[in-house]
């Protein structure tokens, strides 16, 4: 049960963060991708403009932490979302700089960025979860560790240099916007069933085992998120270049390659589904099984879309991949 509200609020906190989180962020790195010689504008106008979103961000999420919880159907988690606050400053400021070092295409530093992020989420979170402090340490542990992650990030970077040269914050919202409606659409499209198990069965345990097959499902989303964040920066360049050729071939080996191992990967965890759920969460979690069955398949077409529009926010047509999305 106590599974199952970790899952809830999280993926609620996950929604909400993505304001802050995608769209802008992705607009930084192809601004500084296409312009590298005007990072340290960029970057210092773009902070600016990102931290007064997720302070604003913040508090309307604490504001509304009870109507929240009263349209989930539960108000015992009033306080679980208020704590789960503290997940979105700290996490988007690394998803930030992360962003500027995929702009500047580093992507081992990037990489380590990640893993540092990562690692230390899982490390505080079961930590803190084990030493008794539960779902309230899980949700701390998330957010300190993300701040560790940006940490590293900034270790890289270093001090961006201050300089009289304003970037038009117009650019951010113009590009930043329409990214992010995709982004929340996108994240909702795979969230709105738990959201939906929750209210409408009032079952943490269902909850836990429907968010145990969706941590399953999701792993080939995330995976092939990578190639698209690897891809933007070089795309943003080569179509500030007008290098139309490279932009062609680079999509077509990346498709290619993506179906290879996006295909057999599917049909495989659908195909032992329950072993699997049994294996990374024990025999109480065999019910969920049958939900990973058919919930793989629909994650793996999802993870497909989103590679392609990618490709289109890429090329600077991020208005045009609402389009689909909807």
């Amino acid at each position: 049960e106590a599974f199952g509200t970790w899952g809830v609020v999280l993926a609620l906190v996950t929604t909400v963060q993505l304001v802050a989180t995608t769209g802008f962020p992705q607009g930084f790195a192809r601004a500084i991708a296409a312009d590298e010689k005007s990072f340290h504008d960029i970057a210092g106008a773009s902070l600016r403009f990102e931290l007064l979103v997720i302070g604003v961000l913040t508090l309307a999420y604490l504001g509304a932490a009870g109507l929240l919880a009263r349209w989930l159907g539960d108000a015992s988690l009033t306080h679980q979302i208020r704590i789960s606050a503290i997940i979105i400053p700290t996490y988007a400021l690394m998803t930030t700089f992360d962003y500027y070092l995929n702009g500047l295409r580093r992507f081992k530093q990037e990489a380590i960025v990640q893993t540092a992020g990562s690692v230390a989420r899982l490390g505080l979170v079961f930590g803190l979860v084990a030493t008794g402090f539960g779902i309230t340490g899980g949700f701390i542990g998330f957010g300190i560790g993300s701040l560790a992650g940006w940490l590293v990030a900034w270790r890289f970077l270093g001090r961006f240099k201050r300089t009289s040269q304003p970037y038009p914050w117009r650019a951010f919202l113009a590009f930043g916007l329409p990214a992010t409606l995709f982004s929340v659409c996108i994240f909702l499209v795979q969230s709105l069933d738990l959201f939906a198990v929750k209210a409408l069965l009032h079952d943490d345990a269902k909850a836990g085992y429907y968010t145990s097959a969706g941590t399953i499902a999701r792993t080939p989303f995330f995976l092939f998120l990578g190639i698209g964040g690897v891809l933007m920066p070089s795309l943003a360049k080569a179509r500030a270049a007008k290098d139309t050729e490279f932009i062609r071939s680079s999509l077509t080996d990346s498709l290619r390659y993506m179906l290879m191992l996006l295909v057999p990967l599917v049909l495989l965890v659908s195909a032992t589904s329950t072993q699997l759920v049994v294996l990374l969460f024990s025999e109480n979690y065999e019910p969920a099984g049958e939900a990973l069955q058919v919930l793989i398949l629909g994650i793996g077409a999802l993870s497909l879309f989103m590679a392609l529009a990618y490709a289109i926010i890429s090329s600077g047509l991020p208005r045009e991949s609402k389009i689909p999305c909807l």
